[in-house]
């Protein structure tokens, strides 16, 4: 390593950024014929890489608090963490906040940024055992895996589509429902909702002839197994972000850009909120969905084997290495912020405006600070600006410390 420190690669803790980093490190060790060492955040995590042979992994627990603590041990330990993702947020002119996704599809966006340069397949990775693959077939044919629901709200296929789908094609196909055990349930399926383990639903994928659902986790572990994938596909993220090629994406024929053009932005909103109603994935037809299901199930017949999309990326010349400085830098701006809000607390006392409006919106961790106040029909009146002191793009947070600049006006 000519000295240099070992990196440790880590992500978002969602199942589908956990199947896509495997896919990434597998492609990484093909390209440098190195093992990688991964940090996994979460036991499902853990589980998601059993029986990974292209990494090493680090059992390691990082957690808010003491994250400057454990940055700070690795180091002395040889080690550099990495944080690779595929969206950056920033504040724009007019301090609202916006959205920016990697050009690239995600698998390479994290080769990029890991600094490797190569020929990258496009596919998430689950590695099941020949005694795993044996679980998860419950009928000797025509057997396709269905969801009904879904935890995001803006990639929610209606439940009573899925319902349509199932009471139209049952006759012909064999349907086992997979997902969250809160999910509705479909009649005419058979109801394993929330019944198995991740392992055991990705088994349940490999032993099926086709997957219909949304965009999410099990759409990335369907393509991990090697299955094919009817996707009703939402409008919130670019469709290149996956080139799961071998799937069949049906959109809605509704035309809508708010979220491309980060009008709207319920990929990070608390509660996510849409002045359309969703109307990009409820509107997306059944029967464009069937007819893709019944193209699938003929393809499967004739050919089991899926294609897979390669690109070549180039290396990122920057590394997202995590710093310690910032959680200093961190320490200071919230020692200032609440200098800040204290202030802004007694002056409102001092004055008792009881009927001015004041939002507060603190999100922890990923931390944005955004307060928004108009004080009206004062003498003496204080607008409350906002200055950003820093933004650390490539650190382990998107830092964005936004600080109240007091003025008086008379």
């Amino acid at each position: 390593m000519n000295g240099e420190n070992r990196k440790v690669f880590f992500t978002q803790k969602g199942i589908g950024d956990t199947l896509m980093l495997q896919g990434a490190m597998e492609n990484i060790y093909n390209i440098t014929k190195e093992k990688q060492i991964v940090c996994l955040t979460t036991e499902v995590n853990k589980i998601i890489f059993k029986n990974n042979p292209y990494v090493e992994i680090l059992d390691f627990k990082l957690k808010d608090k003491t994250i400057e603590r454990s940055i700070k041990l690795l180091k002395r330990k040889g080690l550099d963490l990495i944080w690779l993702d595929y969206y950056d947020l920033f504040y724009s002119d007019s301090n609202d906040l916006k959205i920016s996704f990697s050009k690239i599809p995600v698998i390479a966006e994290f080769v990029r940024q890991a600094g490797v340069s190569g020929e990258v397949e496009l596919k998430p990775k689950i590695y099941l055992t020949d005694e795993e693959k044996k679980f998860g077939k419950f009928f000797d044919k025509n057997q396709i895996a269905i969801m009904s629901e879904g935890l995001s709200i803006f990639k929610r296929y209606p439940f009573l589509k899925f319902q349509e789908i199932l009471d139209r094609l049952k006759s012909r196909f064999n349907f086992v429902q997979i997902g969250n055990g809160t999910d509705k349930k479909l009649d005419g399926a058979l109801d394993l909702r929330g019944k198995y383990s991740i392992r055991e639903v990705a088994s349940i994928l490999y032993n099926s002839d086709l997957f219909v659902g949304e965009v999410g986790a099990l759409m990335h572990l369907a393509r991990a197994v090697d299955t094919r994938a009817v996707i009703a596909y939402t409008k919130h993220e670019p469709p290149y972000l996956y080139e799961y090629i071998a799937n069949k994406n049906v959109f809605s024929k509704y035309e809508c850009d708010l979220c491309l053009k980060n009008k709207v932005l319920p990929y990070i909103t608390e509660k996510s909120y849409c002045p359309k109603n969703f109307n990009c994935i409820k509107t997306v037809e059944t029967e464009d969905m069937i007819k893709m299901i019944n193209i699938c199930m003929e393809e499967e017949l004739k050919n089991k084997n899926l294609e897979t999309k390669k690109v070549f990326v180039k290396k990122s010349e920057k590394e997202n290495t995590v710093k310690s400085y910032f959680f200093s830098l961190q320490a200071i701006s919230t020692v200032i912020i609440n200098f800040y809000l204290f202030s802004l607390i007694l002056v409102l006392s001092i004055h008792n405006y009881k009927n001015e409006k004041i939002k507060f919106k603190l999100f922890n961790f990923f931390t944005i600070l955004k307060i928004k106040n108009k004080l009206k029909n004062l003498k003496k009146y204080y607008l409350f600006n906002f200055l950003p002191i820093f933004s650390i793009k490539n650190g382990l947070v998107k830092f964005f410390c936004v600080l109240p600049i007091l003025k008086i006006k008379y």
